[in-house]
């Protein structure tokens, strides 16, 4: 548990309600997973910290809370949602999960939680497509572009920062049924251009899985019979994206990078950064008026 010490800060001057996050450190307990949490105390220092430790290793200082739901779940879309199921334990009414190779650089998120989680005036979004009640920010990293990398309803996974009622929303969701974690074993999938998928086992990726299944769980009606399949409604998936997502271009001027993949990703075919994301909802916008 947490040993309190301070590490420095440069949230000092910030007004305290806005560094109260409750963060959500998950995945298997390495040597940097200490550097993950001295970089949360040393920027956020008013911060909850909750490890979801997927190894079962939990020999970390400056711990708040331990969950360890998952850790021995084979299937790994499974584990990847029960472990994130610690946000059910967070304190504070803003959360961020992230990996566990995250270093945070600065108090940069504090700019996204005063603009849009706690603005009376936040960013201007259609009801027809809202799972969540405010915009999950949400990393560049791996946030597939559907038009170039044929993968649908696929954010990034390495940081979900927003209101916590929201992360309990995209994260208290019906677990995958095993079978779909050998799907392409049993199944012969052609993709449209001829194609056959070979190498792969699962239906969706596990990202696609969670963001599709807390969207049906909410109400909607989104499937995909394979994890490359273009919807018949792609307009309606590109506004599931813009209307619930802010993408954060990851490295310098974010406020946080990845210790695994240290490299900055601005511009990269295969992936949405914010200025695309921003001018998919400018046109969202524009489309419903």
């Amino acid at each position: 548990m947490r040993k309190k010490k301070s590490l420095g800060t440069s949230a000092d001057t910030k007004d305290a309600k806005y560094s109260m996050i409750s963060f959500i450190v998950q995945g298997p307990v390495s040597k940097s997973t200490q550097d993950t949490v001295d970089s949360i105390l040393k920027h956020y220092p008013e911060s909850q910290i909750i490890l979801a430790s997927t190894n079962g290793d939990c020999d970390l200082n400056n711990i708040d809370d331990i969950h360890l739901d998952g850790h021995d779940e084979e299937v790994n879309v499974n584990k990847q949602i029960l472990s994130s199921q610690a946000v059910n334990k967070a304190r504070f009414n803003i959360s961020c999960k992230i990996r566990n190779d995250i270093i945070f650089t600065s108090d940069k998120l504090l700019e996204f939680i005063e603009d849009e989680l706690l603005s009376e005036e936040p960013t201007e979004r259609i009801q027809s497509h809202k799972l969540f009640n405010r915009l999950v920010l949400s990393s560049n990293y791996f946030f597939c572009n559907p038009e170039t990398s044929g993968f649908y309803y696929h954010p990034s996974d390495w940081i979900f920062l927003g209101l916590t009622s929201d992360l309990k929303k995209l994260f208290n969701i019906s677990l995958q049924d095993p079978k779909e974690n050998v799907y392409y074993l049993e199944e012969e999938v052609v993709l449209p251009f001829g194609d056959v998928i070979t190498g792969e086992r699962m239906k969706y990726r596990p990202e696609q899985y969670i963001f599709i299944t807390a969207l049906n769980e909410a109400g909607f009606d989104v499937s995909l019979d394979y994890e490359y399949q273009k919807p018949e409604d792609q307009l309606s998936a590109y506004r599931f994206i813009a209307n619930n997502e802010y993408i954060s271009d990851a490295g310098e001027g974010s406020g946080f990078h990845c210790s695994k993949y240290p490299h900055n990703v601005g511009e990269h075919p295969h992936l949405l950064n914010n200025r695309q994301c921003n001018l998919l909802r400018q046109a969202m916008l524009e489309e419903v008026k």
